[in-house]
């Protein structure tokens, strides 16, 4: 064989080569995405002071080698109003306005459901896959979120965060060693098929709550005996209302001549007022002799004055009356 001859049989052996190092390079290729469903917290009552809980489905999908297997996680960004520095929560926005939330990874609600840029203390969600035969597999799982308790003071209104494409990241690899935050930066996708909205709508709520008012045990009625009593408002942030007290059961129309009553047959006059003057009376005329106020989304309490005017004394015994108080909003 001539020398021209040899160098062209390794020309020939070097294009092989070359080839089949680029067929193994397509073969080995992997690629990954999540849909997440949007959560919606519905109506809520901030004043309340509850804790609102959520959840929606998520599905992974993955191809590659066939018969391999694929682990990673999808990390999960801050949103869009951000979150608090220590990542205790994210926050959903109205305006100007905040309600404070997190994202979950469990049912529990326990463990937060982090982000290659967020302060939560844990990483995303992780999961593997296990391709079949033409290198195709997805899973699905749930995602999880809680608005947190004790935020009374929040306006009502629509409130929102946005989770798009690039605000959730999916990093996976055929050989996963600990956590997702060290899976190759090379096999990340920046956000998967779809985004996600996280939904809540504060409404007007109001709530009240009444404490006795007690004139104790006299003898004779002689002169005035006064007391007090409360009434507790609890309204939304920024909710107007108006507190309206009922004649009781002699059904009066004069809030100060209100009757308690015993055996029936026996009445004591008395009257309630909103002043600690004892000159209005509080009674269930809208506009004229109710207490109006704005609701802050703490308890408030409002005073009801009693008092027992002279008058002749009837038999001994205890005298009682009810009253409906209503608040309108």
């Amino acid at each position: 064989m001539s020398l021209a001859g040899k160098r062209k049989q390794r020309l020939l052996l070097s294009a092989l080569v070359a080839g089949c190092w680029l067929a193994g390079t397509v073969a080995h290729a992997q690629s990954c995405s999540a849909t997440i469903g949007s959560l919606d917290f519905g109506q809520v009552s901030m004043a309340s002071g509850s804790a609102f809980f959520t959840s929606a489905p998520i599905s992974w999908s993955c191809s590659g080698i066939p018969n391999q297997t694929i682990t990673g996680c999808i990390n999960i960004g801050n949103g869009t109003y951000g979150q608090d520095p220590s990542g205790a929560f994210r926050r959903l926005g109205s305006g100007s306005n905040r309600i404070n939330f997190q994202l979950y990874k469990d049912a529990a609600y326990s463990v937060p459901w982090g982000g290659w840029n967020s302060a939560i203390p844990t990483v995303g969600q992780t999961f593997t896959i296990n391709l079949d035969g033409s290198g195709n597999g997805s899973i699905s799982g749930s995602i999880y979120a809680s608005i947190l308790s004790g935020q009374t003071t929040a306006a009502t209104g629509a409130y929102f965060s946005s989770f798009p494409g690039g605000n959730r990241r999916i990093k996976y690899d055929y050989s996963f060693v600990g956590d997702c935050s060290i899976i190759a930066v090379g096999n990340t996708s920046p956000g998967g098929n779809a985004s996600f909205q996280v939904d809540a709508e504060n409404i007007t709520t109001c709530s009240v709550a009444t404490a006795a008012l007690d004139f104790g045990t006299v003898g004779v009625l002689n002169s005035n005996i006064d007391a007090t009593g409360t009434v507790t408002v609890t309204c939304s942030s920024g909710t107007p209302y108006t507190v309206a007290i009922g004649g009781g059961g002699a059904g009066a129309t004069d809030p100060t001549l209100r009757q308690m009553s015993f055996a029936v047959v026996n009445q004591i006059t008395y009257a309630i007022y909103s002043d600690s003057g004892r000159t209005s009376g509080w009674g269930d005329s809208v506009g004229t002799n109710t207490v109006a106020g704005t609701g802050n989304g703490l308890a408030q309490d409002i005073t009801a004055y009693g008092r027992v005017p002279p008058q002749t004394t009837p038999i001994i015994g205890t005298y009682t009356d009810t009253v409906l108080v209503t608040v309108q909003y």
